[in-house]
């Protein structure tokens, strides 16, 4: 059978690729980790390409749409999320919503405008995202603490 051929403006579908993923793991259950050269090997393609960061995400995707979270530990495997995992990560993500905002509000104010209708534009978009900003900020204060258990300091009595 011949091989077809896909032009770049096509691309190489990532479906095969990850159906094989999900052969060779149909039950991922929280915490379970994947190393990355496993799946390189498995697929045959380097890890760090564009080809690898394609598959993997298409993948993720769909074990997200299963129910499960994928998270990296860079460089290294993949591990399905635990739910403080996942919790975790809303500071973070609040946090960095926040400084985007800011950054577009600092670019929208060294616009240089002609008209009225275009600044009217650039100060409501200003406006939108100072309150974007300002909400993150106020949420982000608001998140629950982190539930990752510590260890417990321990205590010597002297008697």
């Amino acid at each position: 059978m011949a091989q077809k051929h896909y032009s770049w403006q096509d691309g190489l579908p990532t479906g095969p690729d990850v159906t094989l993923i999900r052969k060779r793991w149909p039950d991922l259950k929280v915490g379970q980790r994947i190393e990355y050269q496993e799946i390189a090997e498995l697929l045959g393609i380097e890890i760090g390409t564009s080809r690898w960061q394609t598959v993997t995400d298409a993948w993720r995707k769909r074990e997200l749409d299963g129910g499960r979270v994928i998270k990296c530990i860079p460089g290294k495997a993949f591990v399905v999320a635990t739910a403080e995992q996942i919790i975790d990560d809303t500071y973070s993500t609040l946090k960095h919503i926040s400084r985007a905002a800011r950054r577009q509000r600092i670019h929208l104010s060294t616009v240089k405008v002609a008209d009225a209708q275009t600044k009217a534009v650039v100060d409501h978009q200003a406006r939108l995202m100072h309150a974007v900003e300002q909400d993150a900020k106020a949420k982000r204060q608001l998140a629950l603490p982190s539930t990752a258990v510590q260890s417990m300091p321990k205590i010597n009595r002297v008697v």
